[in-house]
C-alpha cells in the first residue's frame, strides 16, 4: 500500500530535522580507517670528538681481549653501546661502569680526558700501579668506585679537588702512602659513603 502524501511529507521533515540536529551536535564524519605507522627510535647524539679513542686506551691499557664482558668494545657501534659505557644527551661519556670485569694492568692517565663523567666504576678487578693523578680533573666525578684492586703508591692529592663527589671507594688495594689530609675532608657537605684504606698510626 503506497505511503499517504501527508505522512511521507511528515517523515522527509523528521529526516531533515534530525540531520539538522546531529550537524549542530558535532557528530564526527567517519573517517578512513587509519594505518598505524611506529614511532622511530631515537639515535643517540654523535660521539664527542675524542672520547672513543680515550676508551680505545682504556681497553688496551687493561687487557680488554680478556675482559669478562667486552661487548661491541672496539666495534664502529656508537660508543653508548659498549658494555659498561653511558653517554648523555651531547654525546658525552657520563659512566664507565666496569666493577667486577677481568681488567687488569695500569689505569690510563686519559680517562681524565672523560670531563663530563659523572660515575667511574673500576672495582674488584686487578689493577695495579698508582691512581693516575690526572682523575683529580674529572670536576663532575660523583662516583669513584676503585676498590678491591691491586692498586700501589701514593694516593694522589688532585683527589680532594673532587668536590662534587658522593661516594668514594679507594680501600683494599696496596697503597703505601697514608691518605692525604685534603681527601679526608673532600666533599665533606655531601659524601655519602666514603671508603678509605686502613692508615697506620703515625702514618
Amino acid at each position: 500500500m503506497p505511503i499517504p502524501l501527508k505522512r511521507a511529507y511528515r517523515v522527509a521533515l523528521a529526516t531533515l530535522a534530525l540531520a539538522a540536529l546531529l550537524a549542530a551536535c558535532g557528530t564526527p564524519t567517519p573517517t578512513p580507517t587509519q594505518r598505524w605507522i611506529p614511532t622511530p627510535t631515537p639515535s643517540p647524539p654523535p660521539e664527542y670528538p675524542g672520547e672513543r679513542s680515550t676508551l680505545i686506551a682504556l681497553y688496551n691499557a687493561t687487557g680488554g681481549p680478556n675482559w669478562t664482558n667486552n661487548a661491541n668494545w672496539l666495534s664502529e657501534l656508537h660508543i653508548d653501546t659498549w658494555h659498561g659505557v653511558t653517554t648523555g644527551y651531547n654525546g658525552r661519556v657520563t659512566r664507565l661502569v666496569l666493577g667486577s670485569n677481568g681488567l687488569s694492568g695500569e689505569i690510563p692517565a686519559e680517562l681524565g680526558n672523560l670531563s663530563n663523567l659523572e660515575r667511574l666504576h673500576l672495582d674488584r678487578n686487578g689493577l695495579s700501579g698508582e691512581i693516575p693523578a690526572e682523575l683529580g680533573g674529572l670536576s663532575n666525578l660523583e662516583d669513584l668506585y676503585l676498590n678491591g684492586n691491586e692498586l700501589s703508591g701514593e694516593i694522589p692529592a688532585e683527589l680532594s679537588n673532587l668536590f662534587n663527589l658522593k661516594w668514594l671507594e679507594i680501600r683494599d688495594n696496596r697503597f703505601t702512602e697514608c691518605v692525604p689530609a685534603g681527601l679526608r675532608s673532600v666533599g665533606t657537605n655531601d659524601l655519602r659513603r666514603l671508603g678509605l684504606p686502613f692508615c697506620p698510626l703515625g702514618g
